[in-house]
């Protein structure tokens, strides 16, 4: 099989501290030792609410601040309505009405890039925070190597993602650094966080 008939993952036994990551976020579950000092894990089922709960108060924690989101749902989210509008004459579909919740983490689009990896910045806190929140809870394993996530390009490009997550993004980057957008896919909730926001011809290349 894949594991070559083994029951060990490749990271067992192999953990070290991540660069530019710092997170205090408990597993959110049970966790039972067993006779053979084995432990047995069982994780708490969170729907999209209470994730965003989760969320929002792990970023009151780790910035040591009471409101550090500004957020809101989209409070007819729910209801059935018709998701198309007219546009130039024809019917499109309106992605906007698939984005559930916008909020925007207070004061990180006001960090420079050179300070964005300082530990005492409200853009390296948050980004811990939302990195741990990720490794917690993300089924995309793809984003789990890159403490930056994905690139998107800005408003007005064309994007290889699924049309409800590229609008989600192009809107949150209009936001600016500290939007944070969820949006419903095929493919399940996406919990989009604005890293940075890059002016036209500069990439992430030299961001470290």
């Amino acid at each position: 099989d894949y594991y070559g008939g083994s029951d060990y993952l490749f990271f067992e036994d192999n953990a070290g501290k991540i660069d530019k990551y710092d997170s205090y976020y408990a597993y959110n579950g049970k966790v039972t030792k067993n006779d053979d000092d084995t432990y047995t894990l069982e994780s708490n089922r969170i729907d999209i609410d209470d994730f965003i709960k989760e969320m929002e108060g792990y970023l009151d924690f780790v910035l040591e601040t009471t409101g550090s989101v500004t957020g809101s749902k989209t409070a007819d989210f729910y209801k059935e309505q018709n998701y198309y509008k007219t546009e130039n004459g024809n019917q499109v579909i309106d992605y906007s009405k698939l984005v559930y919740y916008k909020g925007k983490v207070n004061g990180v689009s006001e960090v420079s890039k050179d300070n964005y990896f300082v530990k005492d910045t409200v853009a390296y806190k948050a980004l811990s925070a939302m990195n741990a929140l990720q490794f917690a809870y993300t089924t995309d394993t793809a984003i789990l190597n890159k403490y930056l996530g994905y690139s998107v390009a800005g408003k007005g490009n064309s994007t290889s993602y699924v049309k409800e997550f590229e609008y989600a993004a192009q809107t949150a980057l209009q936001e600016g650094a500290g939007a944070i957008s969820i949006v419903a896919t095929d493919y399940g909730w996406h919990v989009i966080y604005v890293t940075y926001v890059f002016g036209e011809g500069n990439t992430y290349q030299d961001f470290r």
